[in-house]
């Protein structure tokens, strides 16, 4: 008996020793030989690919499962996902206690994804997302690395094909599980074939999906992914550089929804936009700094703490139809019938302040050319509501600008410069007429003060304008083009002031400009044969005062929809139109601006065959005469005419005669010398015949007589 029992332990030990070998066996030999096709057919079925495994390897004892080149193709061809192991450890106690599958370690070498998306826009795995998956099946996994990974996108829908590759070194999972509510960690880190970091780390929970964490990418250059906007943009990236980096919180529990990011930034450094075709910048700049975005996606709203912009240029243009070209670097929207309309949401977005620093704006064809630069450009608390367009500013300052105007139209051009520029206006919007108060300072040619006050809102076209400018001390010489494009002459020497008042209301232009012109004095005649033919020294003369200024009052009126029309063009012609017609009408101008008599002085009428002076046309002579008398430069022409069909006799005689009585009534009148008086003699064919009337001329004696 006692041999029996001494020889009993040995027997056991064998058979524990039998059974482990066994365990082995199956676990080492058999298991992974029977897993392998097993796991392709399943796996295949499960995800409607053919799926394909080099070599699996189980250690019985530790649990642990490995999938040695592990591959899911694409139905066409290629590899959709591959990865050179799969090593997992099962923890079999904690999976029969939860009825789950519980996994302690699972680790993915080197996995490569391939994500291609059609010329139908669909990706390439659309068909896994919409798959009805088993919602039964109960998962946990203490931790998941993926190391040396893989990402390769392409895009195929794109005029142009785009492709791009993530490399992810490291990316890890913790604490991920359906059966229970514990707090999972993930973390992601990439850097593409460009030099583009990715990075994305956070928190979550699965009942409901709860997540929160961080997001950012470093260096994406805007160039390479344009193709994602190009059918929306007129317009072409150059350079240009984005980097960003923002907080997010995601709650899809229905008592608590909540879908946001915080704490947003954005840089895009070295931006160059251009438009298409063109080889000239439209917007560039050093660096775009926005700094304290919030956005909502459940409540529509965007928020920013500020927007700042260095060292930038932009160039605004006008277009043959009136247009600017900003207003067409969008490509307009593809017309929806009303039956698949739909209404989208109306999103708002707030900035708190936005300033553009060192800053250049070449503003072109609309005035001139104008080159506006300045050192700081701030505007407050502006509002966008996407959907109704609707903007509101809070304010607007422009610190120590300085604009550089240049008119090519002219040979040469018309160059002037406004600096210490500084603009200030009030709150203003889109969606309503109530102007804000506007304040400008500045100096032309460092020389000039210009000061303008009163009310504007430059957002809506039916606010009403209503302001009031003073300019003081502009030298006149460097508007010597338009002098010579006008009047013939260049300018020697002039200085300009003015006070002017602006209305604008329904987009019609109301101006009243009170010009005041000191020492305005001729250059060299122009010898182009275009230029004008009246005689302007004699118009100068004419509406010079005696102090030697020409005060005007000159009012100008205009609309500004007429995209042919430009303002420039208005201005100048309302400020040479009183030169050019007291060229034209010289005795009318000499009346208006001695006598403040604007009647025809240009004749005296006659009755019928008579010689004698009428009473109610003297008064015309008592003007000239008045006038004439501060002008001795004056020479009065004097030529008597005829009417053929009614004077009878000596037709000859009879308009000398005429001709007579009124030098005789001026010489008695204004004690005129005969030099300033000066009868013309007609022989019989060369009489007028212009009337019962005696024709008076003004012009200026040369300075040699």
């Amino acid at each position: 008996m006692s041999k029996l029992f001494s020889t009993l332990p040995r027997k056991i030990l064998a058979i524990a020793v039998a059974l482990i070998a066994l365990y082995a066996v199956i676990g080492f030999v058999i298991l992974p030989v029977i897993a392998r096709p097993v796991g392709e057919q399943q796996l295949s079925k499960l995800v409607g690919r053919k799926v394909t495994i080099q070599r699996v390897s189980f250690n019985p004892f530790t649990m642990h499962v490995a999938a040695r080149g592990l591959r899911v193709d694409e139905p066409e061809g290629g590899a959709i996902f591959s990865c050179a192991s799969l090593d997992v450890t099962v923890e079999p106690w904690s999976s029969f206690v939860h009825h789950a599958f519980v996994f302690a370690e699972t680790t993915l070498h080197e996995p490569d994804v391939n994500v291609v998306r059609n010329g139908g826009g669909s990706l390439s795995f659309r068909d896994l997302l919409l798959r009805k998956w088993p919602t039964n099946i109960r998962i946990s996994i203490d931790r998941l690395r993926m190391v040396n990974g893989t990402v390769v996108f392409h895009d195929l829908a794109l005029p142009s094909a785009f492709s791009t590759t993530l490399r992810l070194p490291t990316v890890s999972l913790e604490n991920f599980s359906t059966i229970s509510d514990k707090e999972g960690r993930f973390s992601v880190n990439g850097v593409s074939e460009s030099a583009e970091s990715v990075s994305w780390n956070g928190s979550f929970r699965i009942r409901p999906l709860r997540a929160h964490g961080e997001v950012s990418v470093e260096k994406l250059s805007l160039n390479k992914y344009y193709p994602y906007v190009q059918r929306s943009l007129a317009f072409a990236v150059a350079t240009g550089t984005l980097s960003a980096h923002a907080g997010y919180e995601l709650n899809l529990d229905p008592e608590h929804l909540t879908a946001l990011l915080r704490d947003g930034t954005v840089t895009i450094d070295s931006l160059d936009v251009r438009e298409q075709g063109s080889s000239t910048p439209l917007l560039e700049f050093s660096k775009l700094l926005l700094s304290g975005a919030r956005l909502d996606m459940l409540g529509h709203t965007i928020g920013i703490n500020s927007i700042a912009v260095t060292n930038g240029a932009a160039v605004l243009r006008k277009l043959p139809d009136g247009s600017l070209n900003v207003q067409h670097v969008f490509v307009p929207a593809r017309v929806i019938s009303p039956a698949h309309a739909s209404t989208p949401d109306d999103w708002t977005v707030t900035v708190g302040e936005i300033r553009l620093a060192d800053f250049k704006a070449d503003v072109n064809d609309i005035f001139g050319r104008e080159t506006i630069t300045w050192k700081d450009l701030q505007l407050s608390g502006s509002t966008l509501q996407s959907q109704s367009l609707v903007i509101s500013i809070t304010g607007a300052t422009l610190q120590d600008g300085k604009l550089d105007f240049t008119d090519g139209s002219s040979t040469p051009p018309v160059k002037m410069a406004l600096t210490h520029l500084n603009v200030h206006i009030g709150k203003i919007s889109s969606v309503s007429p109530q102007p804000a108060k506007l304040a400008v300072s500045g100096v032309i040619d460092d020389v000039a003060p210009l000061q303008i006050s009163g009310t504007a809102n430059p957002l809506n076209t039916q606010a009403v304008t209503n302001i009031r400018g003073l300019l003081q001390n502009v030298n006149l010489v460097p508007l010597s083009p338009y002098a010579e494009r006008y009047f013939g002459y260049a300018l020697a020497e002039g200085k300009l002031n003015l006070d002017f008042t602006l209305f604008i209301q329904d987009r019609r232009l109301l101006s009243g400009n009170a010009v005041e012109i000191d020492r305005l004095r001729l250059g060299e005649k122009n010898p182009d044969p275009q230029s004008t033919w009246f005689p302007i020294p004699l118009a100068i003369a004419l509406l010079k005062d005696p102090d030697g200024k020409i005060i005007l009052n000159i009012p100008i009126q205009g609309t500004l929809d007429n995209p042919k029309i430009k303002l420039g063009q208005i201005i100048a012609n309302a400020l040479f139109l009183p030169f050019t017609r007291a060229a034209a009408f010289p005795l009318t101008a000499l009346g208006a601006q001695w006598a403040g008599n604007v009647a025809e002085l240009g004749y005296q009428e006659f009755d019928t065959g008579s010689a004698e002076l009428l009473p109610r046309e003297t008064p015309k002579l008592d003007t000239i005469v008045l006038a004439m008398k501060e002008r001795p430069q004056f020479m009065l022409d004097i030529q008597g005419s005829v009417d053929s069909q009614k004077d009878a006799g000596d037709l000859q005689l009879l308009a000398a005669d005429r001709a007579k009585a009124v030098e005789t009534y001026m010489v008695d009148k204004g004690t005129l010398g005969p030099d300033s008086l000066f009868l013309i003699d007609n022989t019989l064919e060369n009489v007028p015949r212009k009337g019962s009337r005696v024709i008076l001329s003004l012009r200026e004696i040369p300075a040699a007589q």
